[in-house]
């Protein structure tokens, strides 16, 4: 038996797929009326924006969705990969650096870390989180 929310992302799914972005949106924030702590419903919100390019969106998304856990490592890493893409590296670096002082030996993390540095500039640091890879 299917339940609410289960219903509710399945039915956002299938307007996703008939093109209808509007209703999708609607299934989608409707999941988060039902409980706003649903970190799964947070994420496949902010990956529904960013498949429409509504980063602003995305990144409101995924700030709410670190409230509910802020030791969730995806949602952490997907918010600071989100902000560096969009321009906002040293502040997505903040956030990757948190996740790195949360498990240091998560090499994803450290490539991660290393990469956005390079994108910073600052080789220094590129190449230390790099060598930790």
């Amino acid at each position: 038996l299917e339940s609410i929310d289960e219903r509710l992302a399945r039915q956002a799914v299938e307007a996703e797929d008939r093109r209808d972005e509007e209703r999708a949106a609607e299934l989608l924030e409707e999941r988060l009326k039902l409980d706003e702590r649903n970190i799964v419903a947070w994420c496949e919100l902010a990956r529904f924006n960013l498949r429409h390019a509504h980063f602003d969106l995305a990144e409101k998304a995924l700030k709410e969705g670190m409230t509910c856990n802020l030791s969730d490592v995806e949602v952490m890493m997907s918010f600071g990969a989100l902000l560096a893409e969009t321009g906002k590296v040293q502040e997505g670096l903040v956030y990757l650096n948190y996740l790195y002082e949360l498990d240091s030996h998560d090499p994803l993390v450290a490539c991660l870390i290393s990469h956005f540095y390079h994108l910073a500039g600052e080789e220094g640091l590129f190449r230390k989180f790099l060598a930790l890879t």
